[in-house]
C-alpha cells in the first residue's frame, strides 16, 4: 500500500516537474512575429515591424524571409531599435535573408519592434500577399550573451494591397472614313491601350452613340458604322474594379471627291518600325493619279513600299501600272504615279493602296501628310478633279520601363552642431527612359524622412542610418526604383548599467565605442563619485599592435572622481561597433541596497586623420547599481 502511495506520488511529482520545465522552456523561446493587418498602396513603400517576444539578452538574431517577388520589392531594413542595424540581402526576387549581431547583448520588452522592413508595391492590387519566416537560404537562429542557440518560434505576416488608383486609357484619334453612298463601314485598328499603376488593366466594353447606337464587351473593331458621326467611349477596368474612360469618334462621310487618308497606328517607344496603310476612296476612271506622301524626318526615315493592291498592278521593275518615285525620300516624300501604261486607273472605295513603312527615329510622334501632284479624269482633254487629302498622326505608345541606378552606400561624420546634421552631396539617382522621363521623385526613411522630386543631393541628414530610394516613373506611368543607404556617423562611447549583488567589493565598467573609424586623435574624461567608488586601476585597447598610438592614462585627480584618458597618433585606426577601448577597475564603497553610482564621459575630443578634421563625439554614461 505505502508502495503504491509512494509509486503515485513520484508519477505525480514527475509530472509536475516535466510540465514546469515545458512551461519554463515555452517562456524561454523567442517569438518573432510579423503584422496581418497592414496595408500597402500599389506603387507606395510601408515599413513591416518585426514584433519580438522574450526577447532576453539576444545579442544575434537570423532569419530569412519569403515574399511573392512578382507583388513586392524589398527596398532595405527601415527603422531599428536594435545596434548596430540588421543587415540585409536579397536572394533573387522572392527571398531575403537578414542579420544582426552585437557585442552587447540587448533585451526588449515583449512586443518591442525590434527594427522594420521596407517593401514597394508594384502590383497585386486586392491581393494579400504573405509574408513567411523560412530557415533557407539564413537558418532562423538566436543566440544569447551565453553564446547559447535560443529556440525561436515565428509567426508569420501579411500585406494587403490596395489600389486605389484607376488604370489609364488611351483611345485612338478619331477615324474618317469616306464612302460615295451610305453604307455601313467596318472599321479595324480602333483598339485602345490600357496602362494600370498596380498591373492588369483592359478594355471591359465600349458604348456607341450618335449614328451609330450599340454596346458591347471589349472594344469596338468589328461594329458596322453608319454615315454620320459615331461616338466611340470605351471603359478600362483593372483586378479592382477601378474604372476610368476614354473617347474618340468614328466618323464616315458621304464624299464623291478623291479622298486619300492614312491609318492612325500605335507605335511603342523602342519599335524599329512603323507601318502605314495608305487608303483611297471615289478613285474611279482617273486618266492620272499622281500624289505624294510626306513625313516628318526627324522622326521617321524611309524603309519601304510593300503591300500594293493587286488592282494597282505594281512591278518593282516598273513594268506594270503604278510606280513610286524615291528621289525625294530623303526630305521625307513619296510619290505614287498611276496609270504609266496609258489606261485609266479605277480602285474600289476605301482601298489599301500599299503600306509605308518607316524606321522610327526618335519618339515615333508625327504626322502623315499628303500633297496632290495631278489627280484628273480621263477624258480626252483631262481636267484635275477635287481631291481630299486627309493628314493622319502616329500615336506613341510606351510599354517599357525606366532605367535608374543608384550611387553606392554613403557613410560620413556628422556635423558639428547639436543636432549633427549634415549636407550629404552627390548622391542623385542615373535615371533614363526610351520615351523620356516625367519625373523622379526620392523618399527619405529612417534617421531622416523626407520626400520630393528631382535631386536629394546636397540635403541635411541626421545621425543615424536613412535609406533612400528613388523612383524614375515616364509619361506612361511606368515605374522603376532604387535604393541605398547614407549613414551619418557620430564617434560615441558608451558605458554599460550594471546590477551587482551586496557586499560586493570591485566592480568593472568597460567603455565600448561605436562608429570609430579613421580616428586618429581622442581625449576625455571619466567621472565618479569619490565617496561612493574609489578607483583601483585602469586598461586602455589599442585593437591594432601595429599602431603607434600611446594612450595616456592620468589618475592624478582620482581622489576628486576624475580619469583623464587619450592618445594622439599621426595615423588613424578603426575599431568595430562594440569594441572595448577602456576597463576600469573600482571598489564599491557604499553598498547600500538600491543604492546607484552614476559614472559619467565628459571632456571629449576626436579628430580624424587625411585629412585631419575634428569628429563630433557623443557619449552614453553608465550606472552601477
Amino acid at each position: 500500500m505505502i508502495k503504491n502511495i509512494l509509486r503515485s506520488f513520484s508519477f505525480l511529482l514527475f509530472f509536475a516537474l516535466s510540465q514546469t520545465l515545458f512551461a519554463n522552456a515555452m517562456n524561454d523561446t523567442l517569438e518573432l512575429i510579423l503584422p496581418t493587418d497592414l496595408a500597402i498602396k500599389c506603387g507606395e513603400t510601408k515599413s513591416v515591424p518585426v514584433t519580438v517576444k522574450n526577447f532576453s539578452n539576444i545579442k544575434s538574431l537570423k532569419f530569412s524571409l519569403e515574399i511573392n517577388g512578382n507583388i513586392l520589392f524589398f527596398q532595405s531594413v527601415g527603422q531599428s531599435n536594435v545596434s548596430p542595424q540588421p543587415t540585409a540581402t536579397t536572394q533573387g526576387a522572392n527571398l531575403v535573408s537578414v542579420n544582426w549581431s552585437s557585442n552587447t547583448a540587448l533585451t526588449f520588452v515583449d512586443f518591442t519592434s525590434a527594427f522594420e522592413l521596407v517593401f514597394k508595391a508594384n502590383k497585386g492590387g486586392g491581393q494579400t500577399t504573405p509574408l513567411t519566416f523560412k530557415s533557407i537560404p539564413t537558418n532562423i537562429e538566436a543566440v544569447n550573451n551565453l553564446n547559447q542557440i535560443v529556440p525561436v518560434k515565428v509567426r508569420n505576416g501579411s500585406l494587403k494591397i490596395v489600389d486605389e488608383v484607376a488604370p489609364v486609357a488611351t483611345c485612338p484619334l478619331s477615324q474618317t472614313y469616306f464612302v460615295p453612298v451610305s453604307t455601313d463601314t467596318t472599321l479595324s485598328n480602333i483598339t485602345a491601350s490600357v496602362l494600370d499603376n498596380c498591373g492588369v488593366g483592359f478594355i471591359s466594353n465600349y458604348t456607341v452613340t450618335g449614328a451609330t447606337t450599340t454596346v458591347g464587351t471589349g472594344d469596338a473593331t468589328g461594329v458596322k458604322f453608319k454615315t454620320g458621326v459615331s461616338d466611340v467611349i470605351y471603359t478600362a477596368t483593372d483586378e479592382v474594379g477601378n474604372k476610368s474612360q476614354c473617347a474618340f469618334q468614328v466618323i464616315v462621310k458621304k464624299n464623291k471627291n478623291v479622298t486619300i487618308y492614312a491609318n492612325s497606328p500605335m507605335v511603342t517607344c523602342g519599335d524599329s518600325i512603323v507601318k502605314i496603310d495608305i487608303f483611297a476612296s471615289n478613285a474611279q476612271n482617273l486618266g492620272s493619279f499622281q500624289f505624294k506622301t510626306i513625313w516628318n524626318t526627324t522622326a521617321f526615315s524611309y524603309k519601304r513600299v510593300e503591300n500594293f493592291a493587286s488592282i494597282l498592278n505594281y512591278q518593282a521593275n516598273g513594268s506594270g501600272n503604278t510606280g513610286v518615285n524615291l528621289t525625294e525620300i530623303a526630305a521625307g516624300k513619296l510619290e505614287m504615279i498611276a496609270p504609266l501604261l496609258g489606261t485609266s486607273i479605277s480602285v474600289p472605295n476605301n482601298i489599301r493602296l500599299f503600306t509605308l513603312v518607316l524606321k522610327v527615329n526618335s519618339k515615333g510622334s508625327g504626322i502623315i501628310n499628303f500633297e496632290n501632284i495631278d489627280i484628273s479624269n480621263d477624258a480626252p482633254s483631262p481636267t484635275n478633279i477635287p481631291a481630299d487629302l486627309i493628314p493622319s498622326t502616329i500615336i506613341v505608345e510606351d510599354k517599357i520601363f525606366p532605367t535608374i541606378t543608384c550611387p553606392a552606400d554613403v557613410e560620413l561624420f556628422a556635423g558639428m552642431s547639436g543636432t549633427g546634421l549634415v549636407p550629404v552631396p552627390n548622391i542623385d539617382a542615373m535615371a533614363a527612359d526610351n520615351c523620356g522621363l516625367k519625373e523622379v521623385k526620392y523618399t527619405l526613411s529612417g534617421a531622416t524622412n523626407a520626400v520630393g522630386v528631382g535631386s536629394a543631393s546636397n540635403l541635411l541628414f541626421s545621425p543615424g542610418t536613412t535609406t533612400v530610394a528613388y523612383d524614375a516613373q515616364d509619361y506612361s506611368f511606368n515605374v522603376k526604383s532604387c535604393a541605398f543607404k547614407v549613414k551619418v556617423k557620430r564617434l560615441a562611447l558608451q558605458l554599460q548599467n550594471d546590477t551587482i549583488a551586496c557586499n560586493t567589493n570591485t566592480y568593472k565598467i568597460k567603455l565600448r565605442v561605436r562608429d570609430f573609424k579613421n580616428v586618429g586623435k581622442i581625449q576625455y574624461s571619466i567621472n565618479f563619485n569619490p565617496a561612493k567608488l574609489a578607483y583601483v586601476a585602469s586598461s586602455a585597447v589599442i585593437p591594432n599592435s601595429a599602431i603607434s598610438a600611446v594612450s595616456t592614462i592620468s589618475a592624478s585627480n582620482a581622489a576628486t572622481g576624475k580619469i583623464l584618458v587619450g592618445f594622439n597618433n599621426p595615423t588613424s585606426f578603426d575599431m568595430a561597433d562594440g569594441d572595448v577601448l577602456l576597463e576600469l577597475t573600482f571598489n564599491v564603497l557604499d553598498q547600500t541596497l538600491g543604492t546607484s553610482h552614476d559614472i559619467t564621459i565628459a571632456d571629449k575630443d576626436a579628430e580624424q586623420r587625411n585629412p585631419t578634421a575634428t569628429i563630433p563625439i557623443e557619449s552614453k554614461d553608465g550606472k552601477v547599481t
